[in-house]
């Protein structure tokens, strides 16, 4: 398959019947797929591949405009990857982030967005999912991340994370709270 530009016109005969159409096709698919690239480097973090924090913000804003609820955001952070960084290098750090984003990921549902918000920091938003709902996937993330770090029989450091979440219950509230929320309950759990 190719991308083509066409532009074309018809000729006419004297009596104004249709003889022929002249034009010109240009493949354009280079094209496309440069501009597709940079659709996708728009939306998505380069190391993860996951969404990024502006296409984060800009589905909070369309889940706020379409006043869905239940809601949860869930915030997660690796715990270590300075102390990671500064042992073992840059290098090091990545791979525990690219892991720590492979097993949030294997969590998630058709419909949910995670994003890499920050340079350890993940955030995923979950439509549709009340209180109990979000405090499973939690669960769920701790149990990947144990069943990840028992399967690694590498030198890779072991992936920990320290997660919070918010619920938007109804359509009046909105996802600053439920953020704010997941915010607290992280910083909480980032103390034990």
């Amino acid at each position: 398959h190719k991308w083509v530009l066409e532009t074309g016109q018809g000729v006419y005969e004297d009596g104004g019947k249709i003889k022929a159409l002249e034009g010109i096709i240009i493949d354009i698919t280079e094209l496309k797929k440069r501009q597709n690239q940079i659709l996708y480097i728009n939306d998505h973090d380069f190391l993860t591949g996951l969404y990024n924090r502006h296409y984060y913000e800009m589905q909070k804003k369309r889940l706020e405009w379409e006043c869905e609820a239940p809601v949860s955001i869930l915030v997660a952070d690796i715990n270590g990857v300075r102390l990671t960084n500064d042992a073992f290098g840059s290098i090091a750090g990545d791979r525990l982030i690219i892991e720590a984003a492979k097993i949030m990921q294997s969590c998630c549902r058709e419909g949910d967005v995670l994003a890499r918000t920050g340079g350890d920091e993940f955030s995923l938003i979950l439509p549709d999912t009340d209180r109990e709902q979000a405090y499973g996937v939690v669960n769920d993330i701790k149990i990947a991340c144990e069943k990840a770090n028992a399967a690694s029989h590498t030198e890779n450091q072991p992936v920990s994370l320290s997660m919070g979440f918010g619920t938007k219950d109804d359509s009046a509230g909105n996802l600053e709270g439920a953020e704010k929320e997941a915010a607290e309950y992280l910083r909480r759990s980032k103390l034990f």
